[in-house]
């Protein structure tokens, strides 16, 4: 081994392109749900995102302000909500012969660029996502007065990590089953704000929130409807070169790939102080991340919040008029203990600073800006390969106990689980293992059809000789 000498590896030949993929069933539009199946254009799928074409928007006609008096067309305005390109999405599902394999929700998406995106490259006109700033609603109305394109990335476990493209999906060897994407849309009143000028004796001018406002499409004059918007994916295809087609065509893949789990629960008391949780999850578990909201957030502003209706600020507000108009924030969570079984995992009652900007800064890329919680079972946070999990399968009493900060409103509770499951394509099907406890023929062990997939089973990272076949499953 020398300092003085370079080595370069010899990769195979391909070649990729982007191609675009429209929705054949359901109509493109807000409060929509539409699918698509993936195109056989080429040999794997490397990248998906959703193309997303919003209309140039301005106030409505008539605004009101809390007086009672018509507001002159200089004092309104409009604008999208923050992330719009997240938040203009309810969920997004990825089938496999029928049968789904993941489910993505508009939080995961957010909090997982937050947490994982690399310096440098954070999204942020690509989604029309926007810092906070004391005039940042002057950025989005200014953003909302010309027709966007938004390019939002659907973070599958297949492009969910940065040059990591061994774990494209083999497109090739799925001769009998067809990729489908569905994607639900938002209602229009969730994605939009109508604002008007006013003014506080201490705060000066600010945007106030006109309620149950629908802006105007700037281009047709008038009120906008659920089909101004256009959708469709842009699918990032890779082309192979003869041999190495023929291999990934002919062998059977068996991929280590990670999915998104959901438990919501409702805080129905304003008077609530804490909560204790019985987690649901299943399948080895890389972190838990949550984070608590407020019923009302269309409403209920707070001092850090991007604009109007900011589905993505998940902090308390404070009644303290002296730091701003919109009062103070602090954390919805005081301290958090998880128990398994009925042994404590940490500490019990660690506060939520030790969550919220700990565990992310010991673990991951970057360390979320507003209140989101989390606690990471992996040596390393947003990598592909597991370096530690937890078995969520084989614990019968996963429970997580959260103590809420003072006066908390009725607000929703929202747990993600990141969990790995072994995802295998053979003689032209795919399907996720179902029983993994049955040895290493995970062949034998897959569900082609309906059955949900339970799985029980501790990985190792090892990479072996048949093309595509990244995760070795180790019981």
């Amino acid at each position: 081994m020398t300092l003085f000498k370079s080595q370069h590896k010899r990769y195979t030949n391909f070649a990729e392109d982007f191609e675009e993929n429209d929705f054949s069933a359901g109509t493109v539009g807000f409060g929509q749900r539409v699918s698509a199946n993936v195109s056989r254009y080429g040999d794997l799928v490397s990248d998906v995102l959703l193309e997303v074409t919003l209309p140039a928007i301005q106030a409505s006609e008539s605004v009101v302000n809390g007086a009672g008096t018509e507001v002159a067309d200089a004092d309104k305005a409009a604008y999208w909500v923050n992330a719009i390109g997240y938040a203009i999405i309810s969920e997004v599902e990825i089938e496999i012969g029928g049968t789904e394999v993941d489910t993505l929700y508009s939080e995961w998406m957010f909090l997982w660029e937050e947490l994982t995106q690399r310096p440098g490259a954070r999204l942020g006109e690509q989604i029309g996502k926007f810092a906070y700033s004391a005039d940042v609603e002057e950025d989005m109305i200014e953003f909302a007065s010309q027709e966007r394109k938004l390019y939002v990335p659907l973070p599958f476990w297949f492009n969910k990590y940065w040059m990591e493209h061994g774990l494209s999906i083999p497109l090739i060897a799925l001769t009998y089953h067809e990729i489908k994407i569905k994607v639900s849309f938002r209602p229009l009143a969730d994605c939009c704000a109508v604002v008007y000028r006013e003014s506080d004796p201490t705060w000066g001018d600010y945007w106030a929130l006109a309620t149950d406002k629908i802006p105007i499409n700037t281009a047709s004059a008038s009120a906008m409807a659920a089909s101004d918007m256009d959708a469709r994916l842009l699918v990032s295809y890779v082309y192979l070169d003869q041999e190495e087609r023929q291999a990934f065509a002919s062998v059977q893949h068996e991929y280590l790939i990670t999915t998104t789990q959901r438990q919501m629960h409702s805080i129905t008391s304003a008077s609530a102080k804490s909560d204790q949780l019985k987690l649901y999850f299943n399948h080895p578990s890389n972190a838990l991340i949550w984070f608590v909201r407020p019923t009302d957030f269309k409403n209920l502003r707070r001092r850090f919040s991007v604009g109007h209706k900011d589905m993505f600020d998940f902090s308390l507000q404070k009644e303290d008029t002296t730091v701003s108009m919109w009062g103070d924030v602090t954390d919805s969570v005081a301290s958090a203990s998880l128990n398994l079984n009925g042994h404590s995992r940490f500490p019990d009652n660690l506060p939520g600073l030790f969550f919220r900007q700990v565990q992310p800064a010991l673990k991951w890329p970057n360390t979320p800006a507003g209140y989101t919680y989390l606690f990471t079972f992996a040596a390393i946070g947003g990598v592909w390969n597991p370096t530690s999990t937890l078995n969520m399968s084989r614990i019968d009493h996963v429970q997580l106990e959260l103590k809420y900060g003072d006066n908390i409103p009725t607000s929703d509770v929202v747990v993600f689980n990141e969990a790995y499951n072994l995802l295998v394509i053979k003689e032209g099907m795919g399907g996720e293992v179902k029983d993994p406890m049955g040895g290493l023929d995970a062949s034998s062990r897959v569900s082609w059809g309906r059955e949900a997939p339970v799985l029980s089973c501790g990985f190792t990272q090892e990479r072996y000789s048949s093309p595509g076949a990244l995760g070795l499953l180790v019981c």
